[in-house]
This record gives structure tokens, sequence and C-alpha cells, in this order.
């Protein structure tokens, strides 16, 4: 997206007569001056200019707009804290000073780490990038015709959302951030004892394996994957696997199409990628982490685990199971 860097400086045209200075009457703020700044806070929560539950979140920032204020004058919470520009002059006919104000605290938290983005104002066809992604107590004050939109931007990896800088309503949001739903949860884990591979004909192993907890996330972005796709989340299922002390000689694969699925039935979803890292080098096993792509609307599932595979002995024998295992069920709620 094109970015027109349009900064007018903060001149105030004032006359002095008799040790005083003062603005003229018929002085006029051209539009679409754009002044910026830090400073203490212009609004108390649930006071006069404060709006309730505005703001962004992506992959690397969170950002929540924490005052909005617009009127033929310079508003006068923000010319009390934004002192350089107190004296402005009235805006154009037709048109009005739009202030707002921002923190980065609050609910509104990155996905994950923070990492540099994109920031910018625009008011109708002007836009005013910004040199770094505002920080607490970064406000904007821009002039502009009544009727033009006047709205924060944030890009991040390529996509751009917005907060109307007057009423607090997103624009173009990535739904699924906004769903109120949290992004982690766990549930117990599993227990298999006595699970036999190969025959008592043909000899084989019974084997074992213990986890309390399984781990689920929900992701709107990942880093190897980029955006789930429009109305869908990632869902990521992280678990231990591996066979218990006194089974070093085997080793437990699991069949990553068919051993955990999501929802049940003609319904059941299999998953997207099936990845395994190592654990300390003191444990045995390794680390699962297994992805699908699931509604986003969506706030529970059932998430289904049979330790379907095979058991690999070091002298690259393969044992096939005696016996399907149990099914553990598990709930991922968010």
């Amino acid at each position: 997206m094109p970015r027109i860097l349009r900064y007018l400086c903060a001149a105030v045209v004032l006359i002095a007569a008799a040790g005083c200075s003062y603005a003229p009457i018929l002085e006029r703020t051209e539009n679409y001056d754009f002044y910026t700044g830090e400073s203490g806070a212009m609004c108390t929560e649930g006071g006069e200019g404060a709006v309730p539950d505005a703001g962004l979140v992506g992959p690397h920032f969170g950002l929540t707009l924490a005052c909005a204020f617009s009127g033929a004058t310079l508003p006068r919470e923000a010319a009390q804290e934004a002192v350089n520009i107190a004296d402005l002059p009235r805006a154009q006919v037709g048109a009005e000073f739009v202030a707002a104000q921002v923190m980065t605290t609050g609910e509104f938290r990155p996905e994950w780490d923070e990492a540099p983005v994109t920031a910018w104002v625009q008011a109708g066809d002007e836009e005013f990038e910004l040199d770094e992604f505002p920080g607490p107590g970064t406000w904007f004050v821009v002039t502009a015709p009544e009727d033009d939109a006047v709205v924060l931007w944030v890009e991040d990896e390529g996509r751009a959302q917005g907060v109307d800088l007057r009423t607090g309503e997103r624009v173009d949001p990535v739904e699924a951030y906004y769903l109120g739903m949290d992004r982690d949860t766990t549930d117990d884990g599993f227990a298999y004892e006595d699970v036999q591979f190969g025959t008592p004909q043909t000899g084989g192993w019974i084997v074992e394996c213990f986890s309390d907890r399984v781990d689920f996330t929900r992701a709107v972005w990942l880093e190897d994957r980029g955006w789930a796709p429009e109305g869908s989340v990632y869902l990521v299922v992280s678990f231990w696997w591996g066979t218990s002390e006194g089974f070093e000689d085997v080793d437990w694969k699991l069949d990553t199409d068919k051993a955990l699925v999501v929802g049940d039935g003609a319904d059941a979803a299999s998953p997207i990628d099936w990845s395994e890292s190592d654990v300390s080098a003191n444990e045995e096993g390794s680390n699962q982490t297994v992805l699908f792509e699931v509604p986003a609307d969506q706030e529970e599932f059932t998430v289904a685990f049979t330790p379907i595979g095979e058991l690999i002995e070091e002298g690259e024998d393969v044992f096939q199971l005696y016996e399907t295992p149990d099914t553990t069920e598990w709930t991922a709620a968010f």
C-alpha cells in the first residue's frame, strides 16, 4: 500500500499585542494538518472521550485505543496534554479536529513476540506515515472534513487492519482475533500400558506410555505457515510421546495420518502437519506438534487420540499392533 509522507509543522499563527498572544478570530487551521506526540493520559477509563473495547491485535503487535475526541476546535482534553498545539485556530468550515490517544497495554496483546510493523494514519485520501509503532501515550491530531474517515492503520505480515479514530470501530479487521476466545488451554494427558506389538507366536514387545498433559493453541498466524485461511484458525496440539524407562531399545512410531483427529465420524479432520522435536538430553521420548485447520468461530473441539502405529526395534525389526489401543478423548475449549 503506498504511503504519502505528509507531516506538517506545528506552527501556530499568533499576533502579539500588549504583551499577550492570541489567534486571529478569522484564522483557520488547514485541512489535513497532522500532529503527533506523547503525553500523559488524555482521558480516564469510563470518562469523557474514553473508548471501550477498542483496539487492534496482530501476530507481532497489540494496541488499545484509549481516547477519541472530535470537534471544530481542538478538544480541551487534547489541548491540555498537547501543549505545543494548544492554540491552534478553529478548523475549516465543514471540517473538524480529530484527536486520539493509544496505549499498548490492556487486552490487546500480540499473538507472538513483538516485531517491527508499519503504521500510518489516513484521513480521506491523505496518509501520514509514522516513523515507528505508536508507544504508550502516543497521541494523534488531524484536521479533516467531517465526512472523511480518519483511521489508524497497522500492517503486520502483509495484512493491514485499522481502527477509526473517531469511534473506535475496527476497519477491515482479522475477525478471528476479536471473537473473545483464549489462545491456549490444556487437558489431562494419556495412560497406555500393556500395549502389545507382534504376536505370541512370532514374538514382540509389550510396552507402555504415560503423560499427564496435552497443550492446545489457537493461532491465527504461524511463522512457518503464515495466515490461516479466511474463516479458519490453526489448532496446534502439543504433547510428549515415548516409551517408558526400560524400553530404550524400541521406538513407538505414531501413524501421523490416523493417530490424532479433530471431531468424529464423517466430520473428523486429519492433521495438515505433524512434526517431532527432541526433548532435553537427559529425557527419553520426543515432543509432538500436530496442526489442524478448524473453524475460527468454534469455541470447543473434541480431539481423539489413538496411538496407532508401529514399534521399531534397534535392529530395524518392525512390529505391528496386536490390538488397537483405546481412544483417549480430549476437549480443547477456548
